[in-house]
């Protein structure tokens, strides 16, 4: 059976999180060294040279996410279509040390996803992107001055969603990487002491084949654009934009791989450098930003495009929040 729920609140705590967890597969901690370090906590956490957002758990919110997704796979199944849920952990889970988080007045990320995928639906496939980022926090998979991960966190991430629904990753050690220079994020002005970060750097890693690609706007209007944008010349603060922005939706067409299958992602702004590594796996992925997407509903998409996975990717922040929740709702469950 699904593990009992936290303590019956309606915004639980850290502590009230299930504390069985499985220790990391690494035989050394990779990842920050707290210990020795200066630690302050503001309007974000600042441990030494590096930035993290805070991270709460709602069980209310988190059994809405459960119920959309489930509830969304369940109706997929009867198409043959596969769904796969795969959170996309913060950087404050993944590479800080599970004994300092009550300190930090977190919650524990791999406690959170367990929670949420033992009580999902059996039509849903869950992915463990937490494990699979924890083996490989001795790497820059996130950013220090900015919330999101970088490019080679989101291969991880990636690597685990196609082990999961049985494709076959591409080699990050094939794709040519794209140095876009130095970076400064969304950490770098919100913790105390800005000028002990230090600088993050933006990489790009380039799809290979015949790619096209397209956005579209509110309206719905498509617009031929590049997968990737050279920002090298952009300010030091908008270097993620060679990702792109945040779409509705955008379109991309690998027409090398015109027998591979074809996917939806359900995503926010991490998910802007994930999709490039989708195109080495999928001919057509078509992203959906849950913030922005007012169109048609996934179900008709799905059989509008000949879907055969999708795949539900918001950062994990964004399943506890209050508006997260109801978003996924109305671009998974709702028959407009």
């Amino acid at each position: 059976p699904a593990p009992a729920a936290p303590a019956a609140t309606e915004e639980t705590t850290a502590e009230e999180v299930p504390e069985e967890t499985a220790e990391p597969e690494s035989a050394e901690w990779g990842g920050a060294q707290v210990e020795g370090n200066e630690i302050s906590l503001g309007a974000a956490i600042q441990i030494g040279d590096a930035g993290y957002n805070q991270f709460g758990f709602s069980q209310r919110q988190s059994d809405r996410y459960i119920a959309s997704v489930s509830g969304f796979a369940d109706r997929m199944a009867e198409k043959g279509v596969r769904v796969a849920s795969a959170p996309a952990p913060t950087s404050v889970g993944v590479m800080i040390p599970p004994d300092y988080l009550e300190q930090l007045h977190c919650a524990n990320q791999e406690e959170v996803i367990r929670y949420l995928h033992d009580n999902m639906s059996d039509s849903v496939v869950k992915v463990d992107t937490f494990s699979n980022l924890v083996k490989h926090n001795d790497e820059y998979i996130y950013f220090r001055t900015d919330h999101h991960w970088t490019a080679l966190g989101a291969y991880y991430s990636y690597r685990a969603i196609c082990e999961s629904v049985g494709l076959e990753p591409v080699d990050i050690e094939t794709l040519e990487p794209w140095d876009q220079g130095t970076f400064r994020g969304s950490l770098y002005g919100r913790v105390q002491q800005p000028n002990k970060l230090r600088a993050d750097t933006v990489t790009a890693y380039i799809p290979k084949g015949d790619i096209r690609f397209e956005t579209y706007n509110t309206d719905g209007y498509p617009s031929q654009r590049t997968l990737l944008t050279d920002a090298s010349y952009r300010t030091e603060y908008e270097k993620y934009l060679v990702f792109g922005t945040d779409y509705p939706m955008t379109h991309a067409e690998n027409r090398s791989l015109p027998d591979a299958p074809n996917c939806i992602v359900v995503k926010d702004s991490f998910g802007n450098c994930f999709v490039p590594f989708l195109t080495q796996s999928f001919h057509h992925v078509y992203a959906i930003d849950y913030r922005k997407y007012y169109k048609e509903p996934i179900d008709k998409l799905v059989e509008k495009y000949n879907i055969d996975c999708v795949i539900i990717m918001p950062y994990i922040t964004a399943i506890q929040d209050s508006q997260g929740p109801e978003m996924f709702r109305r671009v998974c469950l709702s028959r407009w």
